[in-house]
């Protein structure tokens, strides 16, 4: 495109240029001179009207240049307004889709939630029978296993099930944050050194069964920011357990700290790890909605996404240094009031 503006731009320039010389040399010169009977040598006048001819020729060519660098970034303009106006629409329709489905999935989880305490409690009432049953007469069938192999999974059962009802709920509860269009209460006192050691709290099992090198790092001088706290904690209990998931063994180090820069009215939350690190090209498509370098193991590609969009909510900033190898940074930064 730009080549074929650049060659059309040369043959205008070509164009004046013959077209001058040929007033100068050819009518100018020779025609007039031999009509008024003067020399046809060339004089000093020919070679002025030479030279502003190339000199006029060479702005034509800087400004047609010029012309066609700001129409480029015009129809540059244009086009990301479109994508930014495809994307929006895109997000709308997403955002309306999610709502329902998540509230189609809610119905069979509480479903499943209230009745799950139930067939617990049916179990424990049952329990003394079947043992008695056991000791008198030996092992017997219950459905599909025999009771002395039901009694000893039935408990991870009913943990398994209640565990994949909490993530199912979970998942219900991030596609409706991301679903929602704006924060419920963003009026709240938010302090950040509060959020960060709660969220740590939090993660705190995960924290000891993953890495033996945790470190917390709190800047005492930190200013509270306007917000809400629970989207606030969940924005750095995500990039915690993120950076967590990432460490290949226990020896492998993830810090957190928080940092106020005055000159600049910055609060700063670092989440860094010593994972497998993020490769270039990923870096910028790990915010978008439902990409997920965890497919395989149940990722879903929403937590990084709630994550930018509940930041940017809080008039922050969100960014990612990474090397694969040797980890990942996870950098937050906030306004303070």
């Amino acid at each position: 495109m730009m080549g074929s503006r650049f060659s059309g731009h040369a043959r205008i320039v070509l164009v004046y240029v013959l077209s001058s010389f040929a007033y100068v040399l050819l009518i100018d010169h020779f025609l007039l001179s031999l009509s008024r009977n003067e020399t046809t040598t060339i004089l000093l006048a020919d070679f002025r009207g030479i030279g502003f001819v190339i000199v006029t020729a060479i702005v034509l060519y800087i400004n047609l240049k010029r012309v066609a660098k700001n129409q480029s970034k015009i129809e540059e303009q244009e086009k990301l307004q479109i994508a930014h106006m495809a994307q929006a629409d895109k997000m709308i329709t997403l955002g309306t889709l999610v709502s329902g489905v998540a509230h189609e999935i809610n119905n069979p989880i509480n479903f499943i939630t209230l009745n799950l305490p139930l067939l617990r409690d049916a179990w424990l009432g049952s329990k003394p029978i079947l043992e008695l049953e056991f000791k008198r007469n030996g092992d017997f069938p219950v459905g599909r296993f025999q009771y002395s192999v039901l009694r000893q999974r039935i408990d991870k059962m009913f943990e398994g099930i209640e565990d994949g009802t909490r993530r199912i709920k979970d998942i219900v509860s991030n596609l409706k944050d991301f679903a929602r269009p704006s924060p419920s209460d963003m009026t709240q006192t938010v302090d950040l050194n509060r959020v960060i050691h709660d969220s740590v709290k939090l993660l705190e099992p995960a924290i000891l069964r993953t890495t033996d090198r945790f470190s917390l790092e709190l800047d005492p001088s930190l200013p509270s920011i306007a917000g809400n706290f629970q989207r606030v904690e969940h924005v750095v209990a995500n990039l915690l357990q993120n950076a967590l998931e990432s460490l290949p063994s226990r020896d492998r180090a993830v810090s957190v700290c928080s940092q106020f820069v005055p000159s600049e009215g910055l609060i700063v939350i670092r989440v860094k790890d010593e994972g497998c690190g993020i490769e270039a090209s990923l870096l910028p498509k790990i915010t978008d909605p439902f990409f997920t370098t965890k497919r395989t193991s149940g990722g879903m590609g929403l937590g990084l996404a709630i994550v930018s969009q509940f930041v940017h909510d809080h008039g922050g900033t969100l960014r990612f240094d990474s090397e694969v190898g040797k980890g990942t940074t996870a950098v937050v930064s906030f306004r303070s009031k």
